[in-house]
């Protein structure tokens, strides 16, 4: 249980952006605030986080496929930037590092197809796939197998192979849901 002038204090900084913050949080289901005594970080829940992927399935899928039907090579060059910056910080073995880039590839295919709607959406959930990304880090090579999944999706991007771009988008992120689901049930298991 954490109170706000708890936080204020360890942050060293006044309790109204701590109370902002607290909300933003709220509203996205990441905290939840207890009557006369604080605030508390709220558990993950599973059929939330299948509902995200689903959409996360939904969105990442059609922008890849889009995005293949019509590569430019400014948005082939910042994927490229993208898996660039995922080897980095894999050989830094910088799992935090990369629960961020991670999501900024999505966001960067997304933002390549053109649809700020569709950029917004993805953007959006990514604190939910993200808080994912930290309960995934004891997974052993997920970075690695991710940035390799990407690879395949840029490969297909780069060729033009529409079905495919989608197809392996999708296998993707289907990948990082079955793991969540693992994981979760591991958890409630113990």
């Amino acid at each position: 249980m954490h109170s706000e002038q708890g936080l204020a204090t360890r942050l060293a900084t006044s309790r109204t952006p701590i109370r902002e913050a607290l909300l933003q949080l709220a509203a996205e289901g990441f905290v939840e605030f207890i009557p006369q005594r604080g605030v508390r970080i709220t558990k993950m829940n599973p059929v939330h986080l299948a509902e995200v992927f689903q959409y996360r399935v939904a969105l990442d899928s059609y922008c890849a496929e889009e995005l293949a039907r019509r590569p430019t090579p400014q948005a082939l060059a910042l994927l490229d930037e993208q898996l660039l910056r995922q080897r980095q910080i894999i050989a830094n073995g910088d799992a935090l590092q990369w629960i961020r880039a991670n999501m900024d590839f999505h966001v960067v295919v997304a933002e390549c197809v053109g649809n700020s709607v569709m950029t917004e959406a993805i953007s959006a959930v990514a604190s939910h796939t993200m808080r994912v990304g930290f309960q995934l880090l004891s997974t052993a090579g997920r970075m690695q197998s991710a940035h390799d999944e990407h690879v395949a999706i840029v490969q297909a991007i780069r060729e033009g192979q529409a079905d495919l771009a989608r197809d392996r988008a999708r296998a993707h992120i289907g990948v990082t849901d079955g793991q969540m689901r693992r994981q979760l049930q591991s958890v409630s298991q113990a």
